[in-house]
């Protein structure tokens, strides 16, 4: 059997034309929110450059830092005969002695200001910790009193081995301007 429609069922009828407007005008929302996110959306315009700083002049100022002192090569070197009890003992007597025979190696050093000095103390094998600490204690009231040549220096001190003889062997390197 065949339906038949008649003239009130073709969509001429007032609900079924709400429907289609509902949707055109859905369509029509969807459209205009598109538009407006698109629009909101688009990148901000970057902000204009801003301008390079102008470089410095150069100096015209021709006067450079001068180098560094260097130390030179070969040091100095001197033997100092002393008894280590009375450099212990801060002897007056052994420790003037000590600066004398110093003060005799001076003219060695030809006005230049030491920069580093080393000493050597000497001892036994079996006394590594006595010329060690002779060595140190040669540079504290000795070497460190000696003047303005060595104002700046640096000490150390060392062992040196020997059969018993009580020196100090002492290398100063200087520097060379």
């Amino acid at each position: 059997m065949r339906y038949r429609r008649n003239s009130e069922d073709r969509g001429n009828s007032l609900p079924g034309s709400t429907g289609w407007l509902f949707a055109d005008l859905m369509l029509a929302l969807v459209v205009v929110i598109v538009m407006v996110a698109a629009v909101q959306a688009a990148p901000p315009e970057p902000p204009p450059p801003r301008p390079l700083p102008k470089p410095a002049p150069p100096t015209t100022t021709t006067n450079t830092p001068p180098p560094p002192p260097r130390l030179a090569r070969e040091p100095v070197k001197f033997d100092v005969f002393l008894d280590y009890n009375a450099l212990f003992a801060n002897d007056p007597v052994a420790v003037g002695a000590a600066r004398a025979a110093v003060q005799a190696e001076m003219w060695r050093l030809g006005g230049r200001r030491a920069g580093l000095a080393l000493s050597f103390g000497a001892a036994s094998n079996l006394a590594i910790g006595r010329g060690t600490a002779a060595a140190s204690r040669f540079n504290e009231v000795v070497l460190q009193s000696m003047g303005p040549q060595f104002q700046d220096c640096s000490y150390r001190g060392y062992f040196q081995g020997s059969k018993g003889q009580e020196m100090i062997s002492v290398e100063i390197f200087v520097f060379e301007s």
